[in-house]
């Protein structure tokens, strides 16, 4: 049975910089059995696919053509990242995985302390100038949103697909498996080793960087 995963993010843990290594190295992840269909050379095209709230259209369109794409490589293990599955209702994505034929479903959650997580995101919003006033006004939205409250939203994939479908792991930079993002996410996924050295050769690359306090 084919295997579909997920790589759900969350925000500001990584998620730009293993997309945009994973990009590089399609070619040879499909040699290796590891689809990741329509991703894009930045491997930022599956965002396409959580946004069932935001773009439906859109995201009716991504699905119908994943679907296309499958169907034509028979592919029997399938890697998507996008972060923004966080956000996105189990059941809905629960809906949309069903048109891709039967299938093992797994979800990899990359989660940090809330604390160093809402001062990340505050100054992410500044550095893209959606952030003028003190980060307080920011809070009762940021407690209301999956980006930041994400234990509910976890829990919620569990009860849809099962605890042995939901993987979570800290991200905690002191402690990556091999000493580096991209070696822990490729722990983490499960991805070819023989694939390993490649993938670490350029190191980590800081791609989506959160300014300073400072």
């Amino acid at each position: 049975m084919r295997m579909i995963q997920i790589h759900a993010g969350i925000h500001k843990t990584g998620s730009t910089a293993i997309q945009h290594r994973l990009a590089r190295l399609v070619p040879d992840l499909a040699a290796h059995g590891v689809a990741l269909p329509n991703f894009g050379s930045r491997g930022q095209r599956h965002h396409a696919l959580a946004g069932f709230a935001t773009d439906p259209e859109g995201t009716e369109w991504a699905w119908d053509k994943l679907a296309r794409n499958l169907r034509r490589s028979g592919a029997e293990r399938v890697l998507l990242s996008s972060e923004h599955f966080i956000g996105a209702d189990p059941e809905v994505v629960k809906t949309a995985l069903e048109r891709l034929g039967p299938h093992q479903p797994r979800f990899h959650f990359y989660v940090r302390p809330h604390v160093g997580l809402y001062t990340s995101l505050y100054l992410q919003r500044v550095k893209a100038g959606a952030a003028v006033v003190a980060p307080t006004n920011f809070a009762e939205s940021y407690s209301q949103g999956a980006e930041f409250d994400y234990v509910p939203a976890i829990e919620r994939y569990i009860e849809v697909f099962g605890p042995d479908a939901v993987r979570v792991r800290e991200f905690d930079p002191d402690r990556f498996e091999g000493g580096s993002l991209i070696a822990d996410a490729w722990d983490f996924l499960d991805l070819p080793p023989d694939l390993l050295a490649k993938a670490v050769g350029e190191g980590d690359t800081i791609v989506n960087p959160t300014p300073t306090a400072e």
